[in-house]
């Protein structure tokens, strides 16, 4: 079971005395991924390879992999957004439960094309930054289509965003979801000397109540869920 998820994510405001990634397994395996660019590495579960995304289909993640089964195909996309010291300090300051109902909130969707809804959250401070965990359900009323996510969301005080999303049938997802989360071990981003104030402004955003979360989870989680599962048409 990961470290991330041993009684991690309560709401308390406590703040683990350890680095984000100090207890990441960082050692290469044969299907180990790198981007030297954003500056993290990740394995994903044995077998899963990258999937190739036609350039007809707009996507913001920085990588899919894929358990490439078409008849239950689940995918794990990573995503990236610098974010500005105002998003900092809004998640230094507000309390666990605050961050969390904004984050279910904006994870949250009802058209008519489909409803997101979140099943369950969670939250864990550490010296360098948050993680937050959250489920969600996608329905599609106008094909019976169903599909369940676990967003993986973390927050680095230098003011960089990682997001990893799993996409899976809800049938499937029990089993892919202990895939993904034994995988997150080995997720790790190395500390960015290269990153400037000028990046990290880029994402201000206009913020009523809540503050400048509003808007920047939904951005990339469900569009990666909406692409993901149904532009490619495997369910």
């Amino acid at each position: 079971m990961s470290y991330l998820y041993t009684n991690a994510f309560a709401d308390s405001n406590a703040t683990k005395q350890i680095p984000m990634f100090s207890k990441t397994f960082r050692y290469d395996q044969s299907n180990t991924y790198h981007d030297k660019t954003k500056n993290f590495s990740f394995s994903p579960p044995q077998n899963w390879t990258i999937l190739n995304v036609p350039t007809s289909i707009p996507s913001k993640a920085l990588v899919i992999f894929s358990n490439h089964n078409h008849t239950g195909l689940t995918t794990l996309a990573i995503f990236y957004k610098p974010i500005s010291q105002q998003v900092v300090s809004v998640l230094r300051t507000f309390s666990d439960s605050n961050i969390l109902s904004e984050i279910s909130h904006e994870l949250s969707y009802s058209g008519t094309d489909s409803q997101t809804k979140v099943l369950q959250s969670g939250l864990q401070r550490y010296q360098d930054g948050i993680i937050i965990k959250a489920v969600s359900l996608t329905q599609y009323p106008n094909d019976t289509t169903n599909i369940q996510n676990e967003h993986l969301i973390f927050f680095l005080n230098d003011g960089r965003e990682y997001t990893l999303l799993l996409t899976s049938k809800p049938q499937d997802f029990n089993q892919d979801q202990n895939y993904f989360e034994t995988s997150i071990d080995t997720f790790y981003v190395a500390p960015n000397e290269n990153l400037t104030q000028t990046e990290t402004s880029k994402v201000d955003l206009p913020v009523p109540e809540f503050g400048p979360l509003t808007g920047m989870i939904i951005a990339t989680s469900i569009i990666g869920a909406v692409i993901i599962s149904k532009r490619f048409r495997f369910y």
